[in-house]
């Protein structure tokens, strides 16, 4: 009886456009869709999408806000692995807060963190960029924070000519702040290495602006 009904409602759905699967069906549909997707990142993942054993450095950017900063680089002692070096272009508007930094270069001196008190801007980061014989670089402000625990090794790993790596992009990013409305997230994959892909490509959209690092206490990434 159960058989006949179903087969009756997907017809009648069928002749409103809606196509209905037993639970059977649709796991097979699901199977057959998750090997078509693994067979299309294994592709794509020979592609040279990781780059052996990579130099790289990270340029932080401060301004008054020593308390941050200070949140941030015990963030990045505690939370991240193989850490790379940092330096810390900083200013300040008075000597309370010139104060506040010299205490906290003091704090961190046997770190592996380099302090540069800011003269001229772009004078200064050209110099620290030429200065430094690495092949990849990366910039964080003092606002951030690293929450979870996170393997650098994984990001500095990607070829930044064919993919972003970012850490601030997430499953919880439904709701658009500018337009106050909520917004929908695009198609992602997860990678058998635990990363989250998207990207603008046609059909599964696979991995081409965006690559992300999955976590599912707090976000991934793009």
């Amino acid at each position: 009886m159960k058989i006949v009904i179903g087969k009756l409602l997907k017809k009648v759905f069928k002749f409103i456009g809606i196509d209905l699967y037993y639970k059977s069906e649709y796991q097979l549909l699901c199977n057959i869709k998750n090997a078509y997707e693994s067979l299309l990142i294994q592709k794509q993942l020979k592609k040279s999408v990781y780059v052996v054993h990579p130099k790289c450095f990270a340029i932080v950017f401060s301004k008054d806000r020593a308390i941050q900063l200070h949140a941030l680089l015990a963030s990045y002692l505690d939370m991240v692995m193989n850490p790379v070096p940092l330096t810390i272009l900083y200013t300040t508007t008075n000597q309370r807060h010139q104060k506040a930094y010299e205490e906290l270069i003091t704090l961190f001196e046997e770190k592996n963190f380099h302090f540069i008190k800011e003269k001229n801007f772009k004078s200064d980061l050209l110099n620290v960029l030429k200065a430094t014989p690495c092949d990849k670089v990366f910039f964080m402000t003092d606002d951030a924070v690293f929450i979870d625990k996170f393997d650098l090794n994984e990001a500095v790993s990607f070829d930044p000519s064919g993919y972003i790596f970012t850490l601030n992009k997430g499953l919880d990013h439904t709701w658009c702040y500018t337009y106050n409305c909520e917004q929908e997230l695009p198609e992602f994959i997860l990678n058998q290495i635990n990363h989250i892909k998207f990207g603008t490509g046609v059909n599964l959209r696979i991995l081409r602006n965006g690559l992300i690092p999955y976590r599912l206490m707090v976000i991934f990434m793009i």
